[in-house]
């Protein structure tokens, strides 16, 4: 019911014009049949607008990131549409690689800036503890590998946002600029891997604070190893770690002044 018995629809909020007559918010007459029309005598006015929130400063990076991430799904698909896909177009896969790669340097910036603004103080750093063997498990499905996943829920999927480049990014980035242009490929290129990466950005940028938070115990764990001072015995005289010698078991032999045996100068008798 109306603020006004008998005019109106359920919960409309409607007013008297000061000739008596029931108004909506359009400014049209309400009649006690329903219907609604504007008096010969009314003249339309431009109603005020709000003014639109305006920013002088740049968009972060996060939020970036999430513009990035919702232009990427929404011009290559949803990750559940590239799983049911499964295979696209060549240059369509190539073109989702660059924005791919853009996208995750962007997170990967954010998260490290994220981490260097976290007070150390605040973080509980706990000693390192040794690792005790889990006991067996019971079922095949109590085993993390084992948990089944459905291909049409990104939510199961075993995905992980890694902080670090893969060996064969770095070689390719140092690498010349071509100077021929690379050949358009013709073949159909498997998508499933590129779903995997787009729910692990989603995730990273869902749950940037944990990322941050995570980033930053680990950078101060990094820290507080290398304050310690390294093993003596695996000093050489250089004052370097000498990981050759180490590695391959010579390393105790010259620490403790005996000499290496060798049987072509070992002394008679």
């Amino acid at each position: 019911m109306s603020n006004i018995p008998g005019y109106g629809r359920p919960g409309e909020q409607l007013r008297r014009d000061e000739q008596g007559r029931v108004r909506d918010a359009r400014d049209r007459v309400v009649g006690e049949d329903g219907s609604r029309f504007y008096p010969r005598d009314y003249v339309w006015s431009p109603q005020p607008q709000p003014p639109r929130p305006t920013r002088n400063s740049e968009p972060s990076l996060w939020e970036q990131a999430i513009q990035l991430w919702q232009d990427l799904v929404l011009g290559f698909g949803h990750p559940v549409d590239l799983v049911r896909w499964v295979f696209i177009r060549a240059l369509e896969h190539r073109a989702l690689g660059y924005w791919l790669r853009n996208l995750e340097d962007v997170v990967r910036r954010a998260i490290r800036a994220g981490a260097r603004d976290v007070d150390v103080s605040l973080l509980n750093l706990r000693p390192p503890r040794p690792r005790q063997p889990l006991p067996p498990p019971a079922s095949a499905e109590d085993m993390p590998r084992f948990r089944p996943t459905c291909r049409h829920d990104p939510l199961t999927w075993k995905v992980s946002f890694p902080m670090s480049l893969p060996e064969s990014r770095d070689q390719r980035a140092s690498t010349r600029p071509r100077k021929t242009p690379r050949p358009e490929p013709r073949a159909s290129r498997c998508a499933i891997p590129y779903a995997h990466r787009i729910e692990a950005l989603r995730r990273a940028i869902r749950y940037r604070e944990a990322y941050v938070l995570r980033h930053a115990r680990r950078l101060a764990r990094r820290e507080a190893a290398a304050s310690l001072p390294p093993p003596a015995n695996h000093l050489s005289e250089s004052g370097r770690t000498d990981f050759r010698e180490v590695k391959s078991g010579r390393g105790s032999l010259h620490a403790a002044g005996t000499p290496p045996r060798n049987a072509k100068h070992e002394e008679p008798g």
